[in-house]
């Protein structure tokens, strides 16, 4: 796997740990009742849905492997406008904060959320939207050119 690919299975384990969604990366179907985890796709089912995908890097160093990753995790809720707040913020319990991580090849130093902003209803469903965005402070893999 990637980095990219090991930072995104990281977080969903770290949300299906914490009772926050289902991630199955076997790519089984998710049932109606459950909440899922998948990567940059929002699925018309099941209703509530944590889609991660990454975007951004930036203070990334040309020599050494510290970086930065931004994660965007777009959520939808049922009809309960309050819903997908309440998901985000079982996601926020879940991630903000932790530390000293490995996700595959990846060490994560530290996921601290950096905003969030509503998205309103998806007007077809009458679901509502939401994206909190991420930061991940990492040591990524070496690479020719980082080798340290």
């Amino acid at each position: 796997m990637t980095s990219t690919g090991d930072i995104l299975a990281g977080l969903a384990s770290m949300l299906a740990t914490a009772a926050v969604a289902t991630y199955r990366a076997d790519g089984t179907r998710y049932l109606a009742s459950e909440t899922a985890v998948t990567f940059k796709d929002l699925p018309p089912a099941p209703d509530r849905v944590v889609c991660l995908s990454p975007f951004g890097a930036t203070a990334d160093q040309p020599v050494i492997t510290y970086g930065q990753q931004r994660v965007q995790l777009m959520m939808r809720g049922t009809q309960n406008p309050t819903d997908v707040d309440d998901l985000a913020d079982a996601a926020f319990a879940a991630l903000h904060g932790a530390a000293n991580l490995t996700f595959g090849s990846v060490h994560v130093v530290q996921i601290l959320r950096e905003n969030t902003i509503p998205l309103g209803m998806d007007e077809q469903s009458r679901r509502w939207l939401r994206s909190d965005n991420y930061v991940l402070d990492v040591d990524l893999p070496v690479s020719t050119f980082r080798p340290s």
